[in-house]
């Protein structure tokens, strides 16, 4: 995906390179929030159980 992004903002084609740098940031995001909310000791949202 890097290589990609690379080889698209190479060419100056910043667009398509647009799609494969927020696919990176995105693909990121996730584990820093675990990481964060493990060492925040937060616990996971549980689900509402329903009340039928």
């Amino acid at each position: 995906m890097a290589t990609w992004l690379y080889a698209e903002v190479a060419r100056g084609t910043y667009k398509e390179g647009a799609i494969a740098a927020l696919a990176i940031v995105m693909a990121g995001l996730l584990p820093v929030v675990l990481l964060a909310r493990n060492q925040l000791g937060t616990p996971p949202v549980a689900p509402v159980p329903d009340k039928a």
